[in-house]
């Protein structure tokens, strides 16, 4: 019988979920997004040794793990290993490094510095966006008037269209 004063705990153990997309959101095939009870996870360039983070794979199979972090006071992380992807001289796209992954809280995102952001992990090679093959455009440095992020598309060879 409890008395005043006792204390009760309960534990509910929340694991991790990969959520699937509806199918009709056809930029999401074959990518999940990482959920724990009711918090969504994503993942922040600053957390891997390259920023660009649009070409990770996180295979089915990968164990994801949770860790108590201290990021802004304290948070649980997801952890697992996954893979980048580079597409090579045919159009292929290869797995490349197997990286150590990490995904932080929705939430969380933006709190630290600019930085790209991903929440729907390719689950194949065909939904990765991969680094691009390693050609001269590839290699150079990229500059402009407006020095940000972005300019950085002009040699991500994801240019479906047509020059006219």
């Amino acid at each position: 019988m409890a008395k005043k004063g006792d204390k009760i705990t309960v534990n509910f153990p929340l694991e991790v979920r990969r959520v699937a997309c509806n199918t009709k959101v056809t930029a999401n095939l074959d990518k999940v997004a990482l959920q724990r009870g009711p918090i969504v996870y994503c993942s922040e360039g600053i957390d891997f040794r390259e920023p660009r983070i649009l070409d990770i794979l996180l295979p089915d199979t990968a164990a994801i793990s949770c860790k108590m972090d201290t990021l802004l006071n304290g948070m649980i992380t997801l952890h697992a290993k996954a893979y980048h992807t580079q597409r090579d001289s045919t159009g292929q796209t290869n797995l490349a490094d197997r990286i150590d992954f990490k995904a932080i809280p929705y939430y969380a995102w933006a709190q630290r510095k600019p930085s790209p952001m991903l929440m729907w992990y390719a689950t194949t090679k065909d939904a990765a966006k991969p680094k691009p093959a390693a050609t001269i455009a590839n290699l150079s440095k990229v500059d402009g008037s407006v020095n940000n992020m972005s300019i950085e598309a002009i040699r991500d060879q994801l240019f479906t269209g047509r020059f006219q």
